[in-house]
């Protein structure tokens, strides 16, 4: 947009204000403002949203839906940057992945869409805020509960465990679960024996926190 001489300053002033607010990159969960961008199912997104889908299969992703015995093998949590959508996930690192990115990536495009309950939004600036504390830490394929590593619902879990003292879902330990038929496996990720103490928390049990409740589901469904 180029601007003469006889321009109003009164007017440029403005279109200079209007300018610098779109270019912000901080987080927009305080007004949750809707982006131009279209998402199956008439998804609309809001910030702090819990979305569950099937990653497309690997020996990985088919050991965690085989142990929880469910078909929830990946979840991430809604952010909106810079006026645009994303998911904050634990991937190869955590990371901030565009929405639609996030979603054509499982397995048929299909997700679950939970949200936290009345009486919990008001934390969720805090736990996007904590979620994001934990980018570029690398992902845990042991599935270990510290800090080092994260994968992808211990980063959900704990962001709202640290912010509101509460756990989101139950732990289990590895040896509750169907780990007999995926011992091999479980061996190969732990380089060593199977953990039966561990402690985790699966994204089917995520899904299960009472803190949540299920708003949508595309192309995917569950227990």
């Amino acid at each position: 947009m180029t601007y003469s001489e006889t321009t109003p300053l009164a007017t440029l002033f403005l279109a200079i204000t209007l300018m610098l607010a779109g270019c912000g990159g901080s987080d927009q969960t305080g007004d949750n403002k809707k982006s131009n961008a279209v998402f199956p199912a008439g998804y609309t997104p809001l910030a702090g949203d819990v979305l569950f889908q099937s990653s497309p299969h690997t020996r990985l992703v088919d050991t965690i839906e085989g142990v929880s015995e469910s078909p929830l093998s990946h979840c991430g949590i809604v952010a909106q940057v810079g006026g645009g959508w994303v998911v904050y996930e634990a991937s190869e690192t955590v990371t901030a992945t565009p929405l639609n990115e996030f979603i054509e990536r499982g397995r048929d495009q299909g997700f679950l869409v939970y949200r936290f309950k009345h009486e919990f939004t008001k934390h969720i600036p805090d736990i996007l805020d904590e979620t994001r504390s934990f980018l570029d830490r690398p992902y845990d394929y042991r599935y270990r509960m510290d800090d080092e590593h994260v994968y992808c619902s211990e980063l959900i879990y704990k962001a709202f465990e640290n912010v509101t003292g509460q756990p989101l879902g139950e732990l289990e330990k590895l040896g509750d679960l169907n780990w007999q038929p995926f011992e091999e496996d479980i061996s190969h990720f732990e380089d060593g024996p199977v953990p039966l103490e561990r402690e985790m928390i699966t994204p089917q049990g995520l899904s299960e926190a009472e803190q949540l409740v299920r708003v949508l589901s595309h192309n995917l469904e569950t227990k």
